[in-house]
């Protein structure tokens, strides 16, 4: 019997509602460390300094890094560009590091980050971390944000805008329906925005082994080839020697599908200390 026009149940629901299910957090390795990252508070602030004497200090503590020192060493994410069918106009690609440098452009974007023996220490040591920030002007409005006058949040780009596109849809069939129509309504409208919000949070496991110079990753993600194609290029290791396992993901919507800050620089940790980092 064929499947099509039929009810088909899913196969794989008993074992995740009774508790079988295997995510990111339940992979343990011997000697696994555990990273914790330190986030803006400020949309829109520079960064005066970063003190994290104390941090180092606190215990089991491995190390702890700021943007100041991995720069040149770990290259900025790349960003996203348009294509297809779409005409892009305009594409300006803000710098993306995977801990900020200088300055901070959004709540929550990364800028520190500590590896310890077990999650609470890497808690633990972020609040000992001292950040000297000056807030600066932030804009809320998207269309504010796209005025010639509006402050660039990015001051290399010298403008807000990312993108322009369009899509030219003329035809003698749409001119045809305009030409014929009894009433045509022209509105501006303003819509929420999208924010995917899973059960489970992102998350990450690297081990890199030394002897077989092999980095495992284990990833809650949509897009396994992605971050493998993504971490190969970014830390120039080959691709061939990066294996990206997505378990069980609790819940994704799209916001899985790309590759963050976080699992580039543990991605790094991991390599740099020889040991296995979950975040």
């Amino acid at each position: 019997m064929g499947y099509t026009g039929q009810p088909v149940r899913r196969f794989e629901d008993a074992r995740l509602v009774s508790g079988q299910g295997s995510y990111v957090d339940d992979i343990k390795i011997p000697g696994m460390l555990h990273a914790a990252f330190l986030r803006s508070p400020h949309a829109h602030a520079r960064i005066r300094s970063v003190d994290v004497a104390a941090a180092q200090e606190m215990p089991g503590v491995e190390v702890v890094l700021t943007g100041e020192d991995i720069l040149g060493i770990v290259p900025d994410l790349p960003t996203r560009s348009m294509s297809g069918e779409w005409e892009v106009d305009e594409f300006n690609a803000p710098e993306h590091p995977a801990l900020a440098v200088g300055k901070v452009s959004y709540v929550g974007q990364t800028l520190a980050v500590v590896v310890a023996q077990d999650p609470g220490q890497a808690r633990d040591a972020l609040e000992m971390i001292q950040v000297d920030y000056e807030p600066l002007p932030v804009v809320l409005d998207p269309w504010e944000a796209a005025s010639p006058d509006s402050i660039p949040i990015h001051e290399e780009l010298g403008t807000n805008v990312a993108l322009r596109i369009h899509h030219d849809r003329q035809g003698e069939e749409l001119d045809k329906a305009f030409s014929q129509a009894d009433l045509i309504v022209e509105q501006r409208y303003d819509v929420q925005r999208l924010a995917p919000v899973p059960m489970e949070t992102r998350g990450l496991v690297a081990h890199y082994q030394p002897e077989d110079d092999f980095l495992t990753i284990w990833a809650s993600t949509q897009g396994a080839h992605r971050v493998q194609k993504q971490i190969s290029r970014l830390l120039d290791f080959p691709e061939a020697k990066i294996r990206v396992i997505a378990p069980d993901v609790g819940g994704g919507f799209g916001e899985k599908g790309g590759v963050f800050p976080e699992d580039l620089a543990v991605s790094y940790l991991a390599m740099k200390l020889g040991k296995p980092i979950k975040w």
